[in-house]
């Protein structure tokens, strides 16, 4: 399109930037920057964004950086750009930098820069750094407190993401189905099975939201690490999608660390029976086997891989 001299609008060099960046395509970002310059759309916000997000994606965030500069007036759409360029690219360096410079220039800790700046030390692994920005900010949202505890959840700070989300409900927030989703994920990482219940309980009879499959993942996920096999059995049973292989495989491999052969063969027939086979299921059944000393059913759970396989080829 470049080469026939055709015009292209903004629209169309933002398809093509998003498009390098998902490639990692470093050196085609760049000709379309180029083309950005010559056709004098770099002063555009939106095409700033996109060559900023397009920069920390093909790895080179300092590029990104100096086209955040060469902006005369930055809003905080720009900021939050930027700094979620940081926590994608893991540039705590660049990311400290800006952190410093906002509270040089006295720029107020809103619910927009604020959260991006929880965000990006919390992804960095400076969670210190992210409590402390989070407790300055003048005026928190849902997406705030949504960061925080998230943070929390990857630290391994299960019961702070907890204490976090009560204390968010006292203080009048409402939280989303992605704030349940980190606190479901982090109590599935902590161990926390009893504040694990009570929220998923809350979200669906309190706030009324239907649970997705990533949040009956992380109630099965949690049940089958805590060796609650017949609990994440029966939770597995009233999934909204009943022919999700995922949530079946996770609790094939709990069955394998508990040695439950009966719970792991009930599962294994019903992979087989919504048509979601993977090799990996016959060796976690054979495994499972081997840790209970059944040898021979351990053989025939290898070779029932095979007959399946042939079931299926017929």
């Amino acid at each position: 399109m470049f080469s026939c001299g055709l015009r292209v609008n903004a629209a169309t060099l933002l398809t093509v930037l998003s498009a390098f960046a998902d490639l990692g395509d470093l050196l085609g970002g760049e000709s379309v920057h180029a083309r950005c310059i010559k056709i004098g759309f770099c002063s555009k916000l939106n095409v700033v964004t996109a060559l900023i997000e397009m920069y920390a994606k093909t790895g080179d965030i300092d590029s990104g950086r100096r086209i955040f500069d060469a902006v005369v007036e930055k809003d905080v759409v720009l900021w939050n750009w930027l700094l979620a360029a940081c926590a994608a690219s893991g540039s705590i360096k660049l990311g400290r930098r800006l952190s410093y410079y906002v509270e040089e220039e006295g720029l107020e800790l809103d619910a927009v820069l604020g959260t991006a700046l929880v965000d990006m030390f919390s992804k960095c692994g400076f969670l210190d750094k992210a409590i402390q920005i989070f407790e300055k900010m003048e005026s928190k949202d849902v997406k705030s407190w949504t960061a925080m505890i998230l943070g929390y959840g990857v630290h391994g700070q299960a019961r702070n993401a907890v204490d976090l989300f009560y204390r968010m409900e006292e203080e009048g927030f409402r939280p989303n189905e992605v704030t349940f989703l980190g606190v479901l994920s982090a109590c599935s990482h902590g161990g926390l099975v009893i504040e694990a219940m009570k929220c998923f309980e809350r979200m669906v009879q309190v706030f009324g939201f239907l649970p997705k499959i990533e949040h009956y993942g992380c109630m099965i996920d949690l049940l089958g690490r805590a060796g609650l096999l017949e609990e994440a059995y029966d939770l597995i049973k009233r999934l909204p999608i009943r022919s999700d292989g995922t949530a079946w495989r996770a609790l094939l491999a709990a069955c394998r660390v508990y040695g439950n052969v009966e719970l792991g063969e009930r599962v294994k027939i019903m992979l087989v029976d919504i048509d979601d086979q993977h090799p990996t299921d016959s060796i976690l059944l054979s495994n499972t086997y081997a840790i209970v000393g059944r040898a021979r059913s351990q053989q025939m759970a290898g070779n029932g891989s095979t007959q399946d396989k042939c079931k299926h080829q017929k």
